[in-house]
């Protein structure tokens, strides 16, 4: 070979073997390279306030644990007692000693006491409720004079004044230091109601209205020798109630005011139908 074809042919074949060193030298060292760990962030529930890290959309999501709020109940039960003072819409004036409707009364004296079961069914969410039930109540007027006698005539009711030193129907004298006049009803409480949570409220409001039905009226009349007459009778109540109320409760206390539509005695006439109002507490659950 000529001289002056050696030296490139020379300088070729040399720069072909270095490459292919290099090249061998290079994947050698890839594979003998160790693999670094990359290390992910890590984000701690504790950290991050309860929440996880969403890789598909790179925010932070709430997380699911599977927990849904339970259903508001479809009734709720609720029992209370009723204790208030009553007073008397177009009372009996003191000048008159006679008539068809009951005398003055005694306002701290007189009183009406109720005792309810109630349900109430879920109208919105547990918090609307309508409120129905049953229960049983008294009412207790008494007079302003202790000489006040109530008769229970066929047709009508009325009541007379008697003298202290008369003798009266039981054998003795008319020195009694008390007399009143009860009525016991069994009434059926319709209200809607509203409470501040579904289950277990602090507050409820109530407005409505409680009917009833009257079975029993009784005088009793106390002496000063401590004896007690009650005589059981048609006193010519009316029969039926149809009382508005409106309660307050919160947690187990509450008050309540409530008024009467319908007169308390039947036959009365003359403008003298008498209705009542009533204000007080109630204790409940």
């Amino acid at each position: 070979m000529k001289q002056p074809l050696l030296k490139p042919f020379l300088l070729m074949a040399l720069l072909g073997i270095s490459t292919g060193i290099m090249a061998q030298t290079d994947t050698i060292v890839e594979e003998d390279i160790p693999y670094e760990m990359i290390e992910e962030p890590f984000y701690d529930s504790a950290m991050v306030d309860s929440t996880v890290y969403s890789e598909y959309s790179g925010e932070f999501a709430e997380p699911d644990f599977g927990y849904t709020e339970p259903e508001p109940k479809k009734y709720d039960f609720q029992s209370r007692f009723s204790f208030g003072f009553v007073s008397l819409n177009n009372a009996l004036s003191p000048l008159a000693s006679n008539g068809r409707f009951l005398p003055t009364t005694k306002f701290i004296s007189s009183n009406i006491s109720n005792f309810e079961l109630s349900f109430g069914k879920n109208l919105s969410q547990g918090l609307w409720r309508f409120w129905f039930g049953l229960g049983i109540e008294d009412e207790y007027f008494t007079f302003d004079n202790a000489n006040v006698r109530l008769v229970a005539r066929g047709d009508s009711f009325t009541h007379k004044t008697v003298n202290p030193s008369d003798p009266d129907q039981f054998g003795k004298t008319e020195n009694a230091n008390s007399s009143s006049f009860s009525i016991s009803t069994v009434t059926v409480p319709l209200a809607i109601g509203y409470q501040d949570k579904a289950r277990k409220p602090l507050y409820k409001v109530q407005v409505g209205a409680y009917v009833g039905y009257r079975f029993q009226s009784r005088t009793d009349v106390k002496y000063d020798d401590k004896t007690k007459v009650s005589v059981m009778g048609n006193f010519h109540v009316n029969t039926f109630i149809v009382d508005p109320f409106v309660s307050v409760q919160f947690k187990g206390i509450g008050f309540f005011a409530r008024t009467s539509l319908l007169p308390i005695l039947n036959h009365v006439g003359g403008g003298n139908e008498q209705t009542r109002n009533a204000f007080g507490v109630s204790l409940g659950m």
